[in-house]
């Protein structure tokens, strides 16, 4: 099963679950935890396909979980851009601008607004290119660490 995941941290910006070659897509669409005190609330005007499960809001390693086995991010969480480019899966921001300008120009995050023909072109269309670069460093650091200090306090 595909899994797609989307955390908003405004709901009006939940989009709609499309269908790819006569298939739904399942998705997975957790809700921040304020949403649950009252800000998402049924009779907004809210909908979602029946491919969408709109699920209770999750811990960090179990949102880390739905990241990871996503096919595609689509958030406005700045925090989920960058945990998606560390992961390796494709971000759709539905936002005009980012904090984390370097995961859009390395071509790993795309940044949409909150136009639904824009989303869906990006979703459908748009996939990153090449290797990931380690903008972040290459997973190593503690190694390095040890191996400057046990070179320098003997």
């Amino acid at each position: 099963m595909e899994v797609g995941d989307q955390q908003v941290h405004h709901p009006e910006r939940v989009a709609r679950g499309d269908e790819q070659g006569g298939r739904p897509r399942p998705r997975a669409a957790p809700r921040v935890r304020r949403h649950r005190r009252g800000r998402f609330r049924p009779g907004w005007g809210l909908t979602a396909g029946e491919n969408v499960s709109l699920i209770e809001p999750q811990g960090y390693f179990d949102i880390l979980v739905l990241q990871e086995n996503a096919n595609c991010i689509l958030t406005d969480s700045g925090g989920m851009q960058k945990e998606a480019f560390v992961l390796g899966v494709r971000c759709i921001t539905l936002r005009e601008e980012t904090e984390w300008v370097e995961t859009v120009s390395s071509g790993w995050n795309r940044l949409t607004g909150v136009e639904p023909d824009a989303i869906r072109a990006a979703f459908e269309t748009w996939h990153p290119q090449g290797e990931r670069p380690a903008l972040y460093g290459d997973g190593h650091s503690a190694e390095q660490i040890c191996e400057i200090l046990l070179r320098e306090l003997k």
